[in-house]
């Protein structure tokens, strides 16, 4: 099975004059996050690992444990594409008919194989991983009705103690989605793709994140960098 790695943010609210290393090249608890990544999904059978990261960025290459070169493919960007963007560029390399996508920066307990195992038995054109948040901040929220998604609004902040569904930047689509779209201008999933998935009425399953881990920027970064998963 193969996973997409996303890698190519420009990383700009954790990025300081002290430290302008992107986020999945950061350690924590002595582990580039990077590796963490690559080594979960190895876990969860996913043997071929596609990751972009920025052109600028290759220096930071060596920090990938040598073992785990083998079952991966780098894509380069000399500006950042989106995360759909990305995700297009490396469409024709994507020879299985669905593939995970993971937000590189984000550090979740979730069981990729289970997702994929939910995602083909509900023959679902797009999974999307989930989490329950209170007061919501700055976040992709799924609103569902009968456990359809119905909406998405991307990047809003909710202030009150009801739990809402929050993107938790795992997803898993069918290739001839990203086939069918590559003439559209779309670059993002949470922007574009999710609403028009949802306009189209595509099949669009949920898939339940029960713990996960941000570092959008230094005061999740330094919050977060303790992880326990």
């Amino acid at each position: 099975m193969i996973a997409i790695i996303l890698s190519a943010g420009k990383s700009s609210r954790l990025i300081s004059n002290k430290n302008n290393t992107p986020k999945t090249f950061r350690k924590l608890n002595n582990k580039v996050i990077i590796n963490f990544q690559i080594n979960k999904c190895l876990d969860n059978n996913f043997k071929k690992i596609y990751i972009n990261i920025l052109l600028k960025n290759k220096k930071y290459l060596n920090l990938i444990e040598k073992p785990y070169l083998k079952y991966l493919k780098i894509f380069t960007e000399k500006k950042p594409l989106g995360t759909l963007g990305g995700v297009l560029k490396m469409s024709e390399y994507l020879y299985q008919k669905d593939v995970l996508i993971i937000y590189g920066d984000n550090i979740t307990n979730c069981n990729y194989y289970k997702m994929m195992d939910q995602h083909i038995r509900c023959n679902s054109e797009f999974t999307l991983g989930y989490y329950l948040k209170k007061n919501p901040y700055y976040s992709g929220i799924i609103y569902t009705k009968k456990n359809k998604v119905v909406s998405f609004e991307e990047k809003k902040t909710k202030k009150n103690n009801e739990k809402f569904k929050v993107n938790a930047g795992i997803y898993i689509i069918k290739t001839k989605i990203l086939k069918d779209i590559k003439k559209k201008k779309f670059f993002d999933f949470a922007k574009d793709l999710i609403p028009f998935l949802i306009k189209e009425k595509k099949k669009i399953s949920l898939f339940k994140v029960n713990k996960i881990y941000t570092f959008d920027n230094q005061y999740l970064f330094n919050k977060n960098k303790k992880i326990t998963i």
